[in-house]
Protein backbone atom coordinates (compact mmCIF):
# COMPACT_ATOMS: atom_id res chain seq x y z
CA UNK A 1 0.00 0.00 0.00
CA UNK A 2 1.63 3.26 -0.79
CA UNK A 3 1.78 6.26 1.50
CA UNK A 4 -0.50 8.24 -0.65
CA UNK A 5 -3.08 5.71 -0.33
CA UNK A 6 -3.78 6.05 3.22
CA UNK A 7 -6.84 7.15 4.85
CA UNK A 8 -6.32 10.02 7.04
CA UNK A 9 -9.07 9.51 9.69
CA UNK A 10 -9.69 12.72 12.57
CA UNK A 11 -9.41 11.23 15.90
CA UNK A 12 -12.54 11.03 17.94
CA UNK A 13 -12.98 14.21 20.04
CA UNK A 14 -12.97 13.52 23.72
CA UNK A 15 -15.43 16.30 24.33
CA UNK A 16 -18.10 16.09 27.00
CA UNK A 17 -21.32 14.30 26.43
CA UNK A 18 -22.91 15.53 29.88
CA UNK A 19 -25.38 18.07 27.65
CA UNK A 20 -27.67 14.86 25.95
CA UNK A 21 -28.33 13.60 29.35
CA UNK A 22 -29.07 17.64 30.76
CA UNK A 23 -31.58 17.81 28.24
CA UNK A 24 -32.97 14.13 28.52
CA UNK A 25 -33.83 15.39 32.70
CA UNK A 26 -35.41 18.64 31.29
CA UNK A 27 -37.73 16.75 29.01
CA UNK A 28 -38.27 14.43 31.92
CA UNK A 29 -39.19 17.49 33.74
CA UNK A 30 -41.41 18.91 31.50
CA UNK A 31 -43.53 15.69 31.06
CA UNK A 32 -43.68 15.27 34.30
CA UNK A 33 -44.90 19.12 35.43
CA UNK A 34 -47.73 18.94 32.45
CA UNK A 35 -49.25 15.40 33.77
CA UNK A 36 -49.21 16.79 37.16
CA UNK A 37 -51.22 20.20 35.67
CA UNK A 38 -53.29 18.23 33.67
CA UNK A 39 -54.29 16.09 36.95
CA UNK A 40 -55.16 19.34 39.01
CA UNK A 41 -56.88 20.72 35.67
CA UNK A 42 -59.13 17.55 36.01
CA UNK A 43 -60.29 17.98 39.45
CA UNK A 44 -60.77 21.55 39.24
CA UNK A 45 -63.45 20.50 37.00
CA UNK A 46 -64.92 18.02 38.43
CA UNK A 47 -65.37 20.32 41.18
CA UNK A 48 -67.08 22.92 39.04
CA UNK A 49 -70.52 23.68 40.07
CA UNK A 50 -72.77 24.95 37.05
CA UNK A 51 -75.37 27.71 37.30
CA UNK A 52 -78.94 26.50 37.32
CA UNK A 53 -79.32 28.81 34.06
CA UNK A 54 -75.95 27.63 32.02
CA UNK A 55 -77.23 27.79 28.44
CA UNK A 56 -76.91 24.86 26.00
CA UNK A 57 -74.08 25.16 23.89
CA UNK A 58 -71.67 25.73 26.88
CA UNK A 59 -73.08 22.46 28.24
CA UNK A 60 -71.94 20.90 24.51
CA UNK A 61 -68.75 22.41 24.98
CA UNK A 62 -68.34 21.05 28.55
CA UNK A 63 -69.62 17.65 27.71
CA UNK A 64 -66.46 16.41 27.10
CA UNK A 65 -64.67 17.38 29.71
CA UNK A 66 -66.91 17.01 33.29
CA UNK A 67 -68.74 13.99 33.86
CA UNK A 68 -72.10 16.44 33.56
CA UNK A 69 -75.19 14.05 33.47
CA UNK A 70 -77.00 14.17 30.64
CA UNK A 71 -80.65 14.00 32.41
CA UNK A 72 -79.52 16.96 34.33
CA UNK A 73 -78.42 18.96 31.32
CA UNK A 74 -81.63 18.14 29.34
CA UNK A 75 -83.98 19.19 32.28
CA UNK A 76 -81.92 22.66 32.73
CA UNK A 77 -82.65 23.35 28.95
CA UNK A 78 -86.50 22.27 29.13
CA UNK A 79 -86.60 24.34 32.23
CA UNK A 80 -84.58 27.11 31.37
CA UNK A 81 -86.88 30.19 31.29
CA UNK A 82 -88.75 28.89 34.35
CA UNK A 83 -85.45 28.42 36.33
CA UNK A 84 -85.28 31.78 35.40
CA UNK A 85 -88.10 33.28 36.29
CA UNK A 86 -87.95 30.77 39.82
CA UNK A 87 -90.91 29.06 39.31
CA UNK A 88 -88.83 25.87 38.84
CA UNK A 89 -85.55 25.08 40.63
CA UNK A 90 -83.22 22.39 39.35
CA UNK A 91 -80.59 20.80 41.20
CA UNK A 92 -78.00 18.31 40.55
CA UNK A 93 -75.99 16.87 43.84
CA UNK A 94 -74.11 13.90 43.65
CA UNK A 95 -75.79 10.78 41.98
CA UNK A 96 -79.82 13.37 42.96
CA UNK A 97 -81.36 15.46 40.40
CA UNK A 98 -83.96 17.09 42.58
CA UNK A 99 -86.44 19.55 40.70
CA UNK A 100 -88.86 21.70 43.11
CA UNK A 101 -92.32 22.65 41.63
CA UNK A 102 -93.95 25.58 43.86
CA UNK A 103 -97.26 23.74 44.54
CA UNK A 104 -99.14 26.90 43.26
CA UNK A 105 -96.96 26.03 40.04
CA UNK A 106 -99.39 22.37 40.04
CA UNK A 107 -102.56 22.76 41.86
CA UNK A 108 -105.04 25.33 43.31
CA UNK A 109 -104.98 26.03 47.10
CA UNK A 110 -106.25 23.53 49.25
CA UNK A 111 -106.60 21.05 46.45
CA UNK A 112 -104.37 18.13 44.76
CA UNK A 113 -105.88 18.15 41.61
CA UNK A 114 -102.93 19.22 38.66
CA UNK A 115 -103.67 22.13 37.04
CA UNK A 116 -103.39 22.06 33.30
CA UNK A 117 -99.79 24.52 33.29
CA UNK A 118 -98.58 21.84 36.18
CA UNK A 119 -99.20 18.29 33.87
CA UNK A 120 -97.80 19.86 31.18
CA UNK A 121 -94.50 20.78 33.33
CA UNK A 122 -94.84 17.31 34.57
CA UNK A 123 -95.07 15.56 31.13
CA UNK A 124 -91.65 17.22 30.00
CA UNK A 125 -89.98 15.03 33.32
CA UNK A 126 -92.01 12.07 32.09
CA UNK A 127 -90.77 11.92 28.74
CA UNK A 128 -87.54 12.73 29.88
CA UNK A 129 -87.55 9.87 32.71
CA UNK A 130 -88.75 7.23 30.34
CA UNK A 131 -86.15 7.32 28.28
CA UNK A 132 -83.68 5.93 30.81
CA UNK A 133 -85.38 3.97 33.25
CA UNK A 134 -82.67 1.25 32.87
CA UNK A 135 -80.87 3.47 35.05
CA UNK A 136 -82.64 5.05 37.41
CA UNK A 137 -82.19 3.75 40.93
CA UNK A 138 -85.63 5.67 42.59
CA UNK A 139 -87.88 8.32 42.26
CA UNK A 140 -89.03 9.69 45.29
CA UNK A 141 -91.74 12.68 44.96
CA UNK A 142 -92.37 14.44 48.42
CA UNK A 143 -95.09 16.62 49.45
CA UNK A 144 -94.94 19.84 51.37
CA UNK A 145 -97.33 22.01 52.53
CA UNK A 146 -96.93 25.51 54.84
CA UNK A 147 -98.37 25.64 58.62
CA UNK A 148 -102.00 27.06 57.72
CA UNK A 149 -103.88 23.90 58.69
CA UNK A 150 -106.74 22.62 56.55
CA UNK A 151 -109.33 20.52 57.91
CA UNK A 152 -112.18 19.46 55.06
CA UNK A 153 -113.56 16.00 54.57
CA UNK A 154 -111.02 15.18 51.96
CA UNK A 155 -107.77 15.90 53.82
CA UNK A 156 -108.39 16.08 57.55
CA UNK A 157 -104.88 17.93 57.75
CA UNK A 158 -102.07 18.74 55.78
CA UNK A 159 -100.63 15.20 56.05
CA UNK A 160 -103.53 13.90 53.77
CA UNK A 161 -102.71 16.93 51.86
CA UNK A 162 -99.61 16.76 50.98
CA UNK A 163 -99.23 12.86 50.22
CA UNK A 164 -102.80 13.13 47.77
CA UNK A 165 -100.59 16.11 46.18
CA UNK A 166 -97.22 13.52 45.83
CA UNK A 167 -99.52 10.67 44.84
CA UNK A 168 -100.99 12.52 42.26
CA UNK A 169 -97.90 13.63 40.40
CA UNK A 170 -96.47 9.52 40.72
CA UNK A 171 -99.61 8.92 39.37
CA UNK A 172 -99.17 11.15 36.21
CA UNK A 173 -95.23 9.63 35.66
CA UNK A 174 -96.46 5.80 36.19
CA UNK A 175 -99.08 6.61 33.65
CA UNK A 176 -96.46 8.09 31.03
CA UNK A 177 -94.02 5.41 31.26
CA UNK A 178 -91.40 5.83 33.73
CA UNK A 179 -90.98 2.57 35.73
CA UNK A 180 -93.51 2.47 38.66
CA UNK A 181 -91.37 -0.07 40.55
CA UNK A 182 -89.03 2.38 40.97
CA UNK A 183 -91.57 5.57 42.18
CA UNK A 184 -92.28 6.12 46.05
CA UNK A 185 -94.77 8.72 47.65
CA UNK A 186 -93.17 11.23 50.48
CA UNK A 187 -96.01 12.89 52.44
CA UNK A 188 -93.74 15.79 55.05
CA UNK A 189 -96.89 17.97 55.45
CA UNK A 190 -95.27 21.32 57.32
CA UNK A 191 -92.14 19.59 58.63
CA UNK A 192 -89.52 20.14 56.32
CA UNK A 193 -89.86 23.96 55.71
CA UNK A 194 -87.22 25.20 53.18
CA UNK A 195 -87.17 28.88 54.65
CA UNK A 196 -88.20 29.45 58.65
CA UNK A 197 -91.82 29.95 59.37
CA UNK A 198 -91.86 32.24 62.50
CA UNK A 199 -88.67 34.79 63.53
CA UNK A 200 -86.16 34.91 66.18
CA UNK A 201 -89.70 35.99 68.53
CA UNK A 202 -91.79 33.79 67.33
CA UNK A 203 -94.20 35.82 64.88
CA UNK A 204 -94.87 34.01 61.50
CA UNK A 205 -92.96 34.72 58.16
CA UNK A 206 -95.85 34.81 55.78
CA UNK A 207 -93.91 35.46 53.14
CA UNK A 208 -91.91 32.52 53.35
CA UNK A 209 -95.27 30.22 53.29
CA UNK A 210 -95.00 29.84 49.48
CA UNK A 211 -91.74 28.66 49.28
CA UNK A 212 -92.41 25.62 51.99
CA UNK A 213 -95.85 25.13 49.93
CA UNK A 214 -93.96 22.26 47.19
CA UNK A 215 -93.32 19.44 45.81
CA UNK A 216 -89.66 18.23 45.48
CA UNK A 217 -88.72 15.42 42.62
CA UNK A 218 -85.61 13.41 44.15
CA UNK A 219 -84.01 11.48 41.03
CA UNK A 220 -81.50 9.03 41.98
CA UNK A 221 -79.75 6.98 39.39
CA UNK A 222 -76.25 4.97 39.07
CA UNK A 223 -73.93 6.06 36.64
CA UNK A 224 -73.80 8.60 33.89
CA UNK A 225 -77.22 8.74 31.86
Amino acid sequence: MNPSDKVNVAPVSDGPYWHITFIDILLLIVIFMTLISASYRREAIKGMALPADINREMLKKLGKMIPIDGLYSKLLTIFSEDIRNGSVNVQMIGNEIKITFPAGGLFTTGSAEIVEEGRNNVLKICRELAAVNEKLTSIDVEGHTDPYPIATVQFPSNWELSAARAANVVRMLANNGVDETRLHVSAYADTHPRLPVVDSLGFPLIENYPHNRRIEIRIYFSGVL
